[in-house]
């Protein structure tokens, strides 16, 4: 019986921890974004890609937990992960 409860209660917690995980590294990206582009002039944010950012404004690049490796991507300035369950 206490197998029962368990068993959803940590999956239910993996899953919150994966999302915030996520949601972390989205929000790692946009402050490396956002210095990115005051560090010169001429930086502007659809510039920030992967190799403007790492490793000057990041020392790797962060990996989703429940997505591929490169999962995250730009739009609008920001950075979204792939997996749309976030």
């Amino acid at each position: 019986i206490l197998i029962a409860v368990a068993i959803p209660v940590f999956n239910a917690a993996s899953a919150n921890a994966e999302t915030k995980t996520c949601q972390a590294n989205e929000r790692t990206l946009s402050g490396a974004v956002q210095q990115y582009v005051a560090a010169a002039p001429g930086n502007v944010e659809a510039d920030a890609t992967q190799a403007n950012l790492v490793p000057g404004y990041l020392r790797a690049w962060p990996v989703c937990p429940k997505a591929a490796a490169n999962a995250y991507t730009m739009t609008g300035g920001m950075y979204d992960c792939a997996d749309v369950a976030h």
